[in-house]
C-alpha cells in the first residue's frame, strides 16, 4: 500500500475516506439498545422427540431381528411315528416286502444314573404282528472303553445266529460266546429289535443292549401321556423388570478460566462420598437368547444433585469487606475475590440396553453380570444430549413361582460433562450404587 509522505496528502486521504460518513445514528439505534440482549434459542423439542423415537424404533427393531434369527425351541411332537420300545419284544414275522439294510446310529448320552425311558421309532417295514401296548427300554451312560467302541460301530441287522455271533465278536473282541448260556436268546432278542431309532422328544440319550444294563425300575410312558405333555412355544417368552438404584457421588470438576474471572479453592464432596446425590429408575422387558445370554431394554429416569463451593476472583479490586470490631472500630479489608456456593439438580431421561451373561446357578442364588449403555438427554435445568456406560454384577433368587428378586451393585460413567450455565464449572459424573429390581 502506498502511503502519502506529506501532511496535505494525509488530509486529502482522510477527507476522501470520510466523504460519505453519516454523523447521525441509525433510526432504530435506540430501539436496539432498549431491546437488550436477545434470548438464547432453545432446543427444538420436536427434533429431540424425533431423535428419541428413531432411536427407540432402531432398538426395538434390532431386538426383534436378533430374536427372529436365533434358534427357537422345538414344537410339540405329533403322535404319528412314536411308539414305545421295550426290552421284551416278540420277533416279527418275515415280511414279503423288500427292505434295505439299516444301520443303528449311535447317540451320545450324558453322564448320569441308569434310566429307562420311552423313545420313538420309525419302522423300516410294515409289521404283521401286533406290538405290545406298553414297552420299556433301559439304557446306561457309557463308562468303559468297550462301550465307547460299541457306540461307534455300525453293522447291518443280522438274520441268523451265526451272523449274530460274528457281529458280537467284531463289536467286542474280548468276548467269548461260550461264557454265557443265555447269549443265544439275548442275541435273538437284539436281532428282532435292532432297528434304526429316532429320538423325537428326548435328545442325546444313547442306546445300549439290554443284557449289559443293571435291573432298574422302568419309566412307563403311555401314548396318552405323550399327547398330554404341554407344547413349547416357538418364540421365547419375555419378562418384565423394574429397578430402583440409589446414586452416590463420584465426579470430576473442571473449572473454566478466562480473561475476566478466575476460579480457585473449589470444595466439593469427597471422591467416594457416603452422601446420596440422586437416584435412577428403570422399567422394561427382558429376553432370554440362550441358556447363558440375555438382552434387556427399557426406559430410564434419573436425577443427579451437585453442590460445591468456590471463590471467584475478578479484575475489579475496589470491593471491600467491612467487619465491626467494636462500637468505635470498623475493619475494612479489600477483596479481590468472593466466595460462592452453587447447588443444582439435573434430570435425565433415556433408553437403556444391557447384555446379561449368566455365570451359573447356586443352591439359592444365580449369578450374572451385565454391561450396556443408556442414551438420552438432560431435560432440566439444561437441555443437552448425553450417554452413560454402565456395568453391574448381580445375584437373583425366586420369591414366588413367577417373581424374582435381583440385587445388583452397579457403576455408571457419563460420556459428557454437564454445566448449569450459572457457574463456571463443568461436571462429569461418575456414580455408583446398589440396584434392587424385580423380574416377573
Amino acid at each position: 500500500m502506498n502511503t502519502p509522505e506529506d501532511e496535505q496528502a494525509w488530509d486529502d486521504l482522510f477527507r476522501q475516506r470520510l466523504e460519505n460518513y453519516e454523523a447521525e445514528p441509525a433510526a432504530d439505534a435506540l430501539s436496539r439498545i432498549l431491546a437488550g440482549t436477545p434470548k438464547p434459542t432453545r432446543m427444538n423439542r420436536g427434533r429431540v422427540a424425533g431423535r428419541v423415537a428413531v432411536a427407540l424404533l432402531l432398538l426395538v427393531g434390532a431386538s426383534w431381528w436378533i430374536l427372529d434369527r436365533w434358534t427357537t425351541l422345538p414344537e410339540k411332537p405329533t403322535a404319528a411315528g412314536i411308539s414305545p420300545v421295550g426290552a421284551t419284544r416278540k420277533p416279527a414275522a418275515p415280511s414279503t416286502m423288500a427292505t434295505s439294510p439299516k444301520t443303528l446310529s449311535p447317540i451320545p448320552s450324558p453322564a448320569g444314573p441308569e434310566q429307562s425311558v420311552a423313545v420313538g421309532t420309525i419302522a423300516p417295514r410294515q409289521k404283521t404282528v401286533t406290538e405290545p401296548a406298553q414297552k420299556t427300554f433301559s439304557y446306561r451312560p457309557s463308562e468303559t472303553s468297550w462301550q465307547t467302541q460299541a457306540a461307534t460301530y455300525q453293522r447291518p441287522t443280522p438274520t441268523t445266529y451265526y451272523e449274530n455271533v460274528q457281529a458280537a465278536r467284531s463289536a467286542y473282541p474280548g468276548w467269548d460266546d461260550t461264557s454265557s448260556t443265555d447269549m443265544v436268546s439275548v442275541l435273538t432278542e437284539v436281532a428282532s429289535i435292532a432297528e434304526p431309532m429316532q429320538v423325537n422328544r428326548l435328545q442325546h440319550l444313547g442306546l445300549r443292549w439290554p443284557q449289559f444294563a443293571s435291573p432298574t425300575l422302568p419309566i412307563n410312558l403311555q401314548q396318552s401321556d405323550i399327547d398330554a405333555l404341554p407344547s413349547v412355544s416357538r418364540r421365547r417368552q419375555s419378562s418384565l423388570y423394574a429397578s430402583v438404584m440409589a446414586l452416590y457421588s463420584y465426579r470430576r470438576i473442571s473449572p473454566n478460566t478466562n480473561d475476566e474471572v478466575y476460579i480457585r479453592q473449589i470444595q466439593s464432596g469427597r471422591t467416594f462420598s457416603s452422601d446420596r446425590i440422586g437416584s435412577r429408575i428403570q422399567i422394561g422387558k427382558e429376553w432370554r437368547l440362550t441358556q447363558r445370554l440375555g438382552l434387556r431394554t427399557g426406559l430410564t429416569y434419573g436425577q443427579l444433585r451437585t453442590s460445591m463451593r468456590y471463590r471467584l476472583q475478578t479484575l475489579f479490586t475496589d470491593s471491600t469487606q467491612v467487619n465491626w470490631v467494636n462500637d468505635q472500630t470498623v475493619r475494612i479489608t479489600p477483596m479481590t475475590d468472593r466466595p460462592l456456593s452453587v447447588a443444582s439438580r439435573y434430570h435425565f431421561v433415556g433408553l437403556n440396553t444391557d447384555l446379561i451373561v449368566s455365570l451359573g446357578n447356586g443352591r439359592l442364588w444365580s449369578h450374572y453380570v451385565t454391561a450396556g449403555v443408556t442414551v438420552g438427554g438432560y431435560v432440566a435445568p439444561v437441555r443437552r444430549q448425553s450417554a452413560f456406560l454402565q456395568a453391574s454384577y448381580g445375584i437373583e433368587r425366586p420369591l414366588t413361582s413367577d417373581l424374582w428378586l435381583r440385587i445388583e451393585p452397579s457403576v455408571q460413567y457419563s460420556l459428557n460433562a454437564i454445566s448449569d450455565r450459572r457457574n463456571l464449572c463443568k461436571i462429569r459424573p461418575y456414580t455408583y450404587g446398589l440396584s434392587i429390581s424385580f423380574r416377573k
